[in-house]
């Protein structure tokens, strides 16, 4: 099931349906991170990340209460430093490793610009993305993480994770 969530007086609601189409996308993951994801996953149901109410995290929360503090802490905090920085590191980093132009482009939610970046269909090779994703790496170290032990085929049935 595809969820979203919108505010109704102030406090998320979970709702069965996204926005808009471009919601719902593929995510191609490197398979540690794939790995990592599904024992974090593991035996959960409803958010995996959720407020003590059981509510959605609010990304301005977020940033505000926890990711500032963090920039600041490393002496990054500039205007403008924001999720999008997260972005703009991701893009430097898939450049650094000659990533190709059109999986590049897909992954970063970029439209084509030139008319054969709009003739390339790359992007619905799912084999040749997942070579790519393991390809040019995360760009960070994967932290530890211990979870109960779980059979591969044991995350939610709506999540699909490709390795």
């Amino acid at each position: 099931m595809r969820c979203g969530s919108k505010f109704i007086v102030g406090k998320p609601l979970i709702v069965s349906y996204l926005k808009t189409d471009a919601a719902y996308r593929d995510i191609d993951l490197h398979p540690e991170v794939a790995e990592y994801l599904r024992v974090f996953i593991c035996g959960k149901d409803g958010l995996l990340f959720k407020t003590r109410n059981g509510t959605p995290h609010l990304h301005n929360n977020i940033e505000e209460r926890w990711l500032t503090e963090r920039l600041k802490a490393m002496q990054l905090d500039e205007p403008g430093m924001g999720w999008h920085a997260f972005r703009r590191s991701r893009n430097t980093w898939l450049r650094g490793r000659s990533c190709q132009e059109d999986i590049k482009n897909f992954w970063m939610g970029h439209k084509p610009r030139a008319m054969s970046e709009l003739y390339s269909h790359l992007f619905e090779e799912v084999e040749l993305r997942l070579a790519e994703s393991a390809q040019v790496g995360v760009g960070f170290d994967i932290p530890a993480y211990i979870a109960p032990s779980c059979s591969k085929g044991s995350v939610l049935s709506d999540v699909q994770v490709n390795t």
